[in-house]
């Protein structure tokens, strides 16, 4: 063996006693193979290890790889924590209102101050309704129907085209007793009508219309039981005509003004098995009349009304509930008048009707009032 020979040989054997000293350089193809997979043993130019100095070179090899460039990420074992809410803002002390500035209603913030964030006025909540005076205090009802309302057809009108019909309202003014008794300050209106409305050829013409305002003061010991009442005032009643600057109308002008006394009183006339009839009894004197045109229509309106109204109350009837009847008594004239209830065809607040009247005697209208007259209506009643 020469001594090239043997200095191979040393070579050889100082590679295999010394591992960890020698590293191989990491070829670019090994540098992209995942963690702790080295070489294919079908790779060409690379080798399984087989012996101990191999084992030595692939340790080394794995040890100097350096590391990937993506690696994947670990998945989170809780949620991403919810950032914390932060509280509103205190809007601070409000300043009391200047003098002479508009007070607030209760409910409500003054202007210009600022308004703290409530659950109800958060985005995505439902609004909150403001308040009103309503919401405050109950209001008692003021507005309501006064004498007999109706639209009523006169079949013995010559021609038969005729109608006759009355709007009565009355309203509280003021009222002075709140509670569960009432005295309070009215007012009245009642208007009737007579309109040849089929008269189609002249042009459908009113014949005339009675104008009647009232102010009066009222009692009663229980505010909604209107049937039991005393009232005290002045009323005036008149056609509206008179002169004027293009007619003068004073030869058909009627009218007469009256202080009045006026009470009525309902009571039970018998009750069994849901059935029974109801009665209301009243009278009206008139009392130092004043503007009387012509002197002698008193004679034929008369100083006293009376009025009797009955109910009759038939549950068990479908679609009827009660029967009314009502009479007008004056010294020269009578007047009737009967309610057939149509419950299933009246409004939430209405009461619609089959009407009729019978009127007999002297001054239904003004202008005809020293004529007696005998006429009878049917038509629909309000109450």
């Amino acid at each position: 063996m020469g001594p090239g020979k043997v200095w191979a040989v040393a070579a050889v054997v100082a590679v295999a006693w010394a591992p960890g000293r020698v590293t191989r350089p990491a070829r670019a193809a090994e540098a992209h193979l995942p963690e702790g997979a080295g070489p294919s043993p079908e790779a060409p130019g690379v080798s399984a290890p087989s012996g101990p100095g191999d084992q030595a070179v692939g340790v080394a090899f794995a040890e100097s790889k350096p590391p990937l460039a993506n690696p994947p990420l670990a998945e989170p074992d809780q949620p991403p924590a919810k950032p914390p809410v932060k509280p509103p803002a205190d809007p601070g002390p409000v300043e009391p209102p200047k003098p002479g500035a508009p007070v607030p209603p209760p409910g409500c913030a003054p202007a210009g101050a600022a308004t703290k964030a409530l659950p109800g006025n958060q985005a995505g909540a439902a609004p909150q309704r403001t308040r009103s005076v309503q919401d405050l205090e109950p209001q008692p009802e003021r507005f309501w129907l006064f004498n007999d309302n109706y639209f009523a057809w006169q079949p013995n009108s010559e021609g038969r085209t005729r109608v006759k019909f009355q709007v009565s309202l009355r309203y509280d003014v003021l009222t002075f007793l709140p509670g569960d008794t009432s005295l309070s300050l009215n007012i009245a209106y009642t208007q009737k009508s007579f309109w040849d409305l089929f008269a189609f050829s002249r042009s459908s013409p009113f014949v005339e219309t009675n104008y009647k305002p009232e102010i009066f003061f009222s009692f009663r010991p229980r505010a909604n039981d209107r049937t039991k009442e005393l009232s005290i005032g002045v009323q005036h009643e008149s056609n509206g005509l008179g002169v004027d600057s293009l007619a003068d109308q004073s030869k058909l002008s009627r009218g007469w003004s009256a202080a009045y006394v006026d009470a009525r009183w309902g009571f039970d006339l018998w009750r069994l098995d849901g059935i029974g009839a109801y009665l209301a009894l009243g009278a009206r004197g008139f009392v130092w009349p004043f503007g009387v045109a012509p002197d002698d229509l008193t004679k034929y309106v008369g100083w006293v009304a009376g009025t009797m109204d009955m109910a009759l109350f038939l549950p068990r009837h479908p679609g009827a509930g009660l029967l009314a009847l009502r009479a007008i008594v004056r010294p020269h004239s009578v007047e009737t008048s009967a309610y057939y209830p149509l419950g299933w065809l009246s409004p939430k607040h209405l009461q619609l009707s089959i009407y009729a009247q019978v009127f007999s005697g002297h001054a239904e209208r003004l202008i005809t009032s020293d004529q007696g007259a005998l006429n009878y209506y049917v038509g629909l009643g309000f109450r």
